[in-house]
């Protein structure tokens, strides 16, 4: 999907959108699941972060720290460590990662999930400054 071509609300699945609190656990509950899958570097984000492939399916990917995973998104959990929370680790997910995906018809999200969706929206189509150019 061209996140430059679809409106933000098709993106978001406006209207068949379920926003719930989020899960604090998330992310550790499926990391020991996505580490296997952790590839090759696609690029330094700067910081010691490095944005990686998943070999699961081309529209997936992580994000390490010092070869640690720290977020990624993976199917459709978009999950950051709550450590590395604030950082906007999830916009160069979401731009790596949309290209290869199809447009979702729903969406299950949490608010925080919900504002990185926006934001990674809002950065392709140059509304938002990139936070990890």
């Amino acid at each position: 999907m061209n996140l430059t071509q679809i409106a933000l609300a098709d993106f978001l699945c406006t209207g068949n959108c379920t926003v719930a609190s989020a899960d604090p656990s998330a992310f550790h509950a499926a990391s020991s699941t996505v580490e296997p899958f952790v590839g090759a570097a696609v690029r330094t984000l700067g910081q010691g972060f490095v944005l990686r492939r998943l070999s699961s399916d081309p529209g997936d990917a992580a994000i390490t720290s010092n070869d640690v995973l720290v977020a990624f998104y993976f199917g459709e959990l978009l999950a950051v460590d709550p450590a590395y929370a604030g950082l906007k680790l999830s916009v160069p997910l979401v731009l790596f990662a949309a290209p290869n995906r199809p447009l979702p018809s729903k969406r299950s999200v949490s608010p925080a999930g919900l504002a990185a969706l926006t934001r990674a929206w809002k950065v392709a189509n140059g509304q938002l400054p990139d936070p990890w150019p």
